[in-house]
């Protein structure tokens, strides 16, 4: 009975594709492994761009989106895209640009930062980015990116700290100082590609938003005439610039995306990091 049983392992072991993984930063395509029927897929959008001198607000975070047990045929050809990370602007901050593997996994991305008014992390999927702090005449931080079961940290608006991501999300950047130096905007935190680790703390003081699930912590800018913190990877909002200075709001982070292979490997479990 014993050599039976082995036997039926071993037979079940070629039917089934060994574990795998890959991720993509850039646009590309993946060719599904041998054996492989299903996949499991994390997709993160771009985040905003902050805004510039007149227009200051910090970008949003991008959304976090995961889907399971993706029906695929061994050998097919599937498009992934990654969406690019706002441009900060002399004006107002682009949109980040959304992230998907075909059409069975997409992640938006985050608003771009504008004078008066709070850009919205992206939402949708399983995890809602970060809004950006609100600017006038000041630099707002930038929106974290969301996580694996909750959102990311907002952004501080004049003189506030960003707030704390949740459920592995990214934290919100602090927004300008009122006082000398007056810094801009900082930059939001980024998401990891993997689950395990710990949710992004908000930046304090003038400090970035910290990444969440080892995700990069966002930039801390300069003073004055520097332009908004850049968000971190990945998915997180840039800083607004510092409202009376004639420069550019910080870059939202490019988005990302991590398919999976194998028995048992599913998101959120700890078994998609193996």
């Amino acid at each position: 009975m014993t050599a039976i049983l082995q036997l039926l392992i071993a037979e079940n072991r070629k039917r089934s594709p060994d574990p795998g993984q890959q991720v993509f930063t850039s646009s590309g395509t993946f060719t599904v492994p041998a054996l492989a029927t299903t996949v499991s897929v994390v997709c993160v959008g771009g985040g905003g761009g902050g805004g510039g001198h007149g227009s200051t607000g910090g970008g949003g975070g991008g959304e976090l989106s995961y889907v399971n047990a993706i029906s695929v045929t061994p050998g097919a050809s599937i498009s992934v895209t990654i969406g690019a990370g706002g441009a900060g602007g002399s004006g107002a901050g682009s949109a980040g640009a959304t992230t998907s593997f075909a059409s069975s996994c997409t992640a938006n991305g985050g608003a771009g930062g504008s004078y008066g008014s709070t850009a919205a992390g992206a939402t949708g999927g399983t995890g809602t980015g970060g809004n950006g702090g609100t600017g006038a005449a000041s630099g707002g931080g930038g929106g974290g990116a969301g996580g694996y079961s909750d959102a990311g940290g907002a952004g501080g608006t004049v003189g506030t700290n960003g707030s704390a991501g949740a459920g592995g999300g990214g934290g919100g950047g602090a927004g300008r100082m009122n006082s000398t130096p007056e810094n801009p905007g900082a930059g939001g935190g980024g998401v990891g590609l993997v689950v395990t680790g710990s949710s992004g703390a908000g930046g304090t003081g003038k400090g970035a938003g910290v990444g969440g699930s080892g995700g990069a912590t966002g930039q801390v800018p300069g003073a004055n005439s520097s332009p908004g913190g850049n968000g971190g990877l990945y998915g997180a909002g840039g800083g607004g610039a510092h409202g009376g200075y004639y420069v550019n709001g910080g870059n939202g982070a490019a988005g990302g995306c991590r398919v999976i292979w194998g028995t048992g490997r599913t998101y959120p479990s700890a078994s998609a990091d193996v």
